[in-house]
C-alpha cells in the first residue's frame, strides 16, 4: 500500500529480499507508506547522524554488499562520521529496509523495531 503523505517511509531496493519481506511485513498491518529508492535517494545525513550510533556500527551496515567487500569494511569500520559519508556515497552498505515514523527508525527486518515504528 502506498499513498501520498503516508506517515511511514520506508527506503528500499527493488531487487532485495529483505526489503520486500519489510514491506509485506508493513501490508500485512495494513499500514500506508511510502516507498524511496534507497540508492537514487539515501536517507538524509540527519536521519543517519542521528541513528547510526552505539558501539555496534556494523549492525547498520549491509554486509554482503558489494561496496562493504570492495572498501575492506570487514577488516574494520572507520570513525562513525566516515562511515555516514560512505553510507551515502554507497546507499548499498545501510541495511535495508529502513523504516522511519515519527523520528523512529529501523534498519533491516527486525519484526520487533519495525513495530516500535510503528507505534511511534
Amino acid at each position: 500500500m502506498t499513498g501520498t503523505g503516508a506517515m511511514v517511509k520506508v527506503w528500499w531496493k527493488k531487487t532485495c529480499t529483505t526489503s520486500k519481506k519489510g514491506i509485506a511485513f508493513l501490508e500485512t498491518k495494513g499500514v500506508q507508506f511510502e516507498l524511496i529508492d534507497i540508492v537514487t535517494s539515501p536517507p538524509p545525513r540527519e536521519l543517519l547522524t542521528r541513528h547510526v550510533t552505539g558501539p555496534d556500527l556494523k549492525r547498520f551496515m549491509n554486509t554482503s554488499s558489494k561496496p562493504y567487500r570492495e572498501l575492506g569494511l570487514k577488516n574494520g569500520l572507520p570513525s562513525r562520521e566516515k562511515l555516514i559519508d560512505l553510507m551515502l556515497d554507497h546507499p548499498d552498505l545501510i541495511k535495508r529496509p529502513v523504516i522511519e515514523q515519527h523520528g523512529v527508525v529501523s534498519f533491516g527486518f527486525d519484526p520487533g523495531a519495525i513495530e516500535a515504528v510503528l507505534k511511534a
